[in-house]
Order: structure tokens, then C-alpha cells, then sequence
């Protein structure tokens, strides 16, 4: 699942820092003693117009969750970044920071890439140094080296196109060539990260369905990461993390959330099927090392149109005037505060 993208919606501009709504009465904070760190997705510094940062990190910290991932593709967001985790710090609400540069992969040689990629993290990671514990590093950037019609392996012999796309689930999957972009990009942020923040650990992985080659790949060219991210759209993950732990590296969830397809959505349905994956990602965490998991997302995106991301949110937005305005929470916001113990409506 796409982070969020830029073009569409402007960044939100960089306000003053105010302080959070008070919190809803009788709610419990979050115990920061759980072992496993649930989290969530948005889209603060390319996204949700309108909505103030303090009124995010409240919806976050009402939800009983404890981290926020969010998608940095530009050093012109540093600024809303470090706003964005001055006012999550206050919430005790730890801010993931996932580093997708503005990059191109079909322009540029693997190590034009590589350079602009390490430049990227360094001028992001390096003025925000030892403000966030983890870094992850791209989203879903073996997508674009997924072995698809016209595509020959590595022994000259063509892919055979029967099922459509490859699944990634071997190292054979995987157009070689474009893989060397993916892989130039991935080692400049890690290089980046651990020049400019040498203390945070560096999470990458993939978006999941079956794209287990890629971490052989990486560890292959000689990436450097400190944990591996995999998403969930429904599936039970068992299968995919026992192969993930093989690595030796603790498994952090980055996206999970019920599947969701086009058109009427059952939300009621959906909010169970949420609460038992989040049941189950609990009963597999120890078995294999998973540290952490975010939901997607935290708030509809209506803006983009007719679109699936327009009802993955757990709030809905509204329009008011000629802005949007935080609306009404649906029944996965209720699913999940049942089971973390968070409770009162969003600010």
C-alpha cells in the first residue's frame, strides 16, 4: 500500500506548536511497558489538509496506541517533522519516520541512485539526530523489480507470463537489472541513516503477498538493516514470518489492516476481521521476535476521489467550507480501543 503521494493534496504548512486537547475524560494512557508497540499510519506532512498535527497525535493516543508512522518524500517536510515529534514526544506517541526519496527508478544509474538516495537520508536523518529510535528505509521499492511480461531471467531464457507478474516469493522473481536500482536505493538510505544518526535502527523489508526473495536479495548485495518490515492485507502471516525470522532480525508489521476492495464496504465486518488479526499478530509475537505493528490508516482520504483510500481510515474526514475537517470514527476505531484499552472520540 502506497504511503501517500504529493502531487494531489499540498503538505499541511507548519503552524505553531499548541498544546493537545485534553484528554477525554476517563481515558488510560497507553502502557508504555507493553512489549508489543502498536501503531498506526497517516499522513501528516503529504496528506490530510486541514487537520492539525496535535489533533492526529490526540486521535492516536485516544485509539490506545503508541506510534505513528508517517512518509517523508521531501527535505522541505523536515520542518513538519520535527513539529510532528515535538507534539507526539508530549503524548509519549513515537513517530516513525519512513523515508521514500523523490526518486525516480527508471532515471539514473544504480549508483546516481545510490548517491541521491544516502544525500536523501543524510539531510533528513542528520538534523533530527537521536529524536527518532527507527528509521524505515522505502516503501514497497521491490514492486518495481517484480519479473513481469518481457522480462528474461537470469540465464537468458524469457518469463513465462501464464500467471501474470512473478511472486516474489523467490529470488528468481525478481528482474535483475531493476533490482540493482531497488538495491543501490535501499543500501544509499541505509548508508545515509547510519552516517547521519549512527544510534537508530533501520527497518526495511516489503509489501508483502508473498515477497520473500527480496530479503535474500538484500542480504546478498550486502544491505545493512536492523529490522524487518512486512505488510498484511488479510492473510495469516505465520508462514511468512517463520521465513522473515531466518534473518536473525526483529519483524516490525509496518501496514496491516483488513483486505479491502472497491465499492460498498462492510465496515462492521471489516472492524472484526481487524481485531482478530491484531489478536493474532499478538499470539505470534513472541515465537518470532515481532516488536511492533501499525494499522492503516488513521483517517479516510476523500480527497483522492472514488478510491479505496478513500475508506481505509479508521475517522472519517468531512469537508467544511473549503477544508476538511475531522468527522466520524467507524467501527474498526471502536474494535481497536476495545483491545488496547484506549477509549473517548476522536478530538
Amino acid at each position: 500500500m502506497a504511503v501517500g503521494a504529493d502531487s494531489a493534496v499540498p503538505s499541511r504548512p507548519v503552524v505553531a506548536v499548541q498544546p493537545s486537547a485534553p484528554a477525554h475524560a476517563g481515558c488510560v494512557p497507553p502502557d508504555p511497558a507493553h512489549r508489543l508497540l502498536w501503531g498506526v499510519n497517516g499522513h501528516p506532512l503529504t496528506a490530510y489538509p486541514g487537520i492539525r498535527v496535535q489533533d492526529q497525535v490526540e486521535t492516536v493516543r485516544r485509539l490506545g496506541l503508541r506510534a505513528y508512522r508517517v512518509n517523508v518524500s521531501s527535505v522541505d517536510q523536515l520542518a513538519g517533522l520535527r513539529q510532528l515529534m515535538t507534539v507526539a514526544a508530549r503524548d509519549s506517541v513515537q513517530v516513525l519516520p519512513v523515508l521514500t526519496p523523490p526518486l525516480a527508478l527508471d532515471h539514473g544509474t544504480p549508483t546516481e541512485l545510490y548517491d541521491r538516495a544516502r544525500a536523501f537520508a543524510e539531510r533528513v536523518a542528520g538534523p533530527l539526530r537521536g529524536q527518532a529510535p527507527v528509521w524505515e528505509l522505502g516503501n514497497e521499492l521491490e514492486n518495481y523489480a517484480i519479473m513481469r511480461a518481457g522480462d528474461r531471467k537470469d540465464d537468458g531464457t524469457p518469463y513465462n507470463i501464464q500467471w501474470g507478474p512473478a511472486g516474489g516469493v523467490s529470488v528468481d522473481d525478481y528482474d535483475t537489472p531493476r533490482w540493482a536500482r531497488v538495491s543501490a536505493v535501499l543500501r544509499g538510505l541505509s548508508d545515509g541513516v547510519t552516517r547521519a544518526d549512527p544510534g537508530a535502527r533501520r527497518a526495511i523489508g516489503t509489501a508483502g503477498w508473498g515477497h520473500l526473495g527480496a530479503f535474500e536479495r538484500m542480504r546478498r548485495d550486502g544491505i545493512a538493516w536492523d529490522i524487518s518490515v512486512w505488510h498484511v492485507y488479510g492473510d495469516d502471516p505465520e508462514a511468512s514470518f517463520r521465513e522473515i525470522a531466518r534473518f536473525g532480525k526483529p519483524i516490525w508489521v509496518t501496514e496491516f489492516s483488513a483486505p479491502l476492495q472497491p465499492g460498498a464496504v462492510d465496515q462492521a465486518l471489516r472492524a472484526g476481521q481487524v481485531s482478530r488479526m491484531m489478536q493474532r499478530i499478538g499470539e505470534l509475537s513472541s515465537t518470532y521476535h515481532v516488536e511492533a505493528a501499525f494499522l492503516y490508516e488513521l483517517f479516510d482520504e476523500p480527497y483522492w476521489g472514488d478510491t479505496i483510500e478513500a475508506r481505509f481510515g479508521m475517522v472519517s474526514l468531512q469537508r467544511r467550507g473549503g477544508g476538511w475537517e475531522i468527522g466520524r470514527p467507524n467501527p474498526i476505531y471502536d474494535a481497536v480501543q476495545k483491545f488496547t484499552g484506549g477509549c473517548g472520540p476522536p478530538p
